[in-house]
């Protein structure tokens, strides 16, 4: 006995594509506003096929290492279950997805407001910048993320008990979320800027680290 999951599939994909979209949007409307005072379309096109392009490649090669990590852990909870309790198994994966869930949660943020940067790096230089960025900022990042999730869940429990017929506040929570998108982005964007630009586009040293999250403010 399994579970298919190949009838999700598609709307997997299609939940992919427009979280991508949307995420996209955001990065191109930082980036835009950063380089000029008003929306140019070129500009604003532009960013946006490049994030899309990389916020699809981030996913595959997210998507790809946890299929390789789930086969691993798979192997060692199987010996475990004949060593341990099924409740104690439980509770060592809970455990064990905690730290890499929020880790990838503030990783994936910092990558995303990365790409709003006009002087764009490499795909690879991207992911090994963040990688050793969110190890020192993780602090003001899981601070966001606290206060992205909570105003997420207000929004969602806001929409539940709204009229679903109600075009305008549906329409007011809409664009209420992509403001608040937007604003999330920009703050990593920032985030990443100042650690960047702290020792003159090298990586931050430790001592400038509490300078860097008083900056972001």
């Amino acid at each position: 006995m399994y579970l298919d999951l190949s009838p999700h599939i598609p709307i997997l994909i299609l939940a992919l594509l427009i979280h991508s979209t949307m995420k996209s949007i955001s990065i191109a409307t930082v980036s835009n506003l950063n380089s000029s005072n008003k929306l140019k379309p070129k500009l604003f096109l532009s960013s946006f096929l490049s994030s899309m392009l990389k916020i699809l490649g981030f996913y595959i090669t997210f998507i790809f290492l946890v299929f390789l990590i789930a086969i691993i852990l798979s192997l060692v909870f199987i010996c475990l279950n004949f060593l341990l309790p099924s409740i104690l198994i439980l509770l060592l994966i809970a455990l064990i997805l905690i730290v890499p869930i929020i880790f990838f949660s503030i990783f994936s943020d910092l990558f995303f407001g990365s790409l709003a940067d006009p002087k764009q790096k490499s795909f690879a230089d991207l992911l090994s910048l963040n990688y050793q960025l969110v190890k020192k900022y993780w602090a003001p990042g899981l601070l966001m993320l606290l206060i992205s999730g909570a105003f997420s869940t207000l929004l969602a429990k806001l929409g539940m008990t709204l009229d679903n017929e109600n075009i305008i506040l549906s329409a007011i929570i809409s664009f209420a979320s992509a403001f608040f998108d937007i604003f999330v982005t920009s703050f990593f964007y920032r985030l990443y800027s100042l650690a960047t630009n702290t020792t003159s586009q090298n990586l931050p040293a430790k001592d400038d680290y509490e300078t860097t999250s008083n900056l972001i403010v």
